[in-house]
């Protein structure tokens, strides 16, 4: 049987996804400020290893770098916690996700039974080297 001979050729191929990999931002509760406001909650603390971590809150945006949600993870044995935003303080005026951008130092409370804890803290890149990364 005889062989062909081909030229050697490179190609070069473009990769598109074909669907798009939220990015999300990290935010650690400043727990000093917050054991301050939940002083007098029993059974409500707020620990470094757990909310203080910056990696155990996650913001997540949409492909504009909108963000749509919060959610606390890896709590003490209490599930993934929904977080819910506010504009100061005194937790009384909620805020929309859309208009949290990094660097914002921000309110929110997670639930859980009958408890709630009141959190606040700096909105980071979760990886810094991989903004685009959850």
């Amino acid at each position: 049987m005889k062989r062909k001979y081909e030229r050697p050729m490179a190609f070069e191929e473009t990769f598109t996804t074909n669907e798009y990999v939220a990015a999300c931002w990290g935010v650690a509760c400043s727990i000093d400020s917050a054991n301050k406001v939940d002083q007098n909650n029993p059974g409500v603390d707020h620990q470094a290893n757990h909310c203080g971590l910056e990696t155990n809150q996650h913001i997540y945006t949409d492909s504009n770098g909108v963000a749509v949600s919060m959610i606390e993870e890896r709590t003490d044995r209490l599930g993934d916690l929904t977080c819910n935003l506010y504009t100061d303080p005194s937790y009384l005026h909620e805020r929309s996700y859309s208009s949290v951008k990094q660097g914002d130092y921000i309110y929110w409370t997670t639930k859980s039974g009958n408890r709630t804890w009141h959190h606040q803290g700096y909105v980071k890149s979760t990886y810094k080297d991989r903004p685009n990364h959850s």
